[in-house]
């Protein structure tokens, strides 16, 4: 997967450096890398999870007063990502407002249900696994 958003990543480089696109054209391809960087990121996530549960195994990540807000929050990225990936192969310029609501109410999950020491950590991510221990 890595792979192919390096590729594509590649492509609008110089897509952009060789043809220079005007306006909408060139919107459209700076859309595209702001839409590789955070498919990197969810990958990575996604990643440093299945990781971090294979590493817990069998105990439990996380306690049971969350796991009911952290299957809610599954749902809708869940869903967001699918919403995301169809908005995009239907070029759907509306859609952008509808996925800012859905991801809203992810963060509002996440809000509700962070400690306040996290609350302030960008993309509220934590990485308590090595890098070591991932690869």
């Amino acid at each position: 997967m890595n792979a192919m958003l390096d590729d594509t990543e590649h492509r609008c480089v110089t897509l952009l450096a060789l043809q220079a696109p005007v306006a909408g054209d060139r919107r459209v391809v700076v859309a595209a890398l702001h839409a590789v960087d955070h498919v990197k990121w969810m990958a990575e996530l996604a990643r440093h999870v299945a990781v971090t549960a294979r590493l817990k195994q069998p105990n439990p990540m996380t306690s049971g007063e969350i796991r009911p807000a952290l299957a809610r929050m599954s749902l809708l990225a869940s869903q967001l990502a699918e919403d995301a990936a169809t908005a995009l192969k239907h070029q759907d310029p509306l859609s952008g407002c509808r996925l800012a609501v859905a991801d809203d109410a992810v963060d509002a999950l996440r809000s509700a249900n962070a400690p306040a020491n996290r609350s302030s950590r960008e993309y509220g991510a934590m990485y308590p696994v090595s890098k070591v221990e991932i690869e």
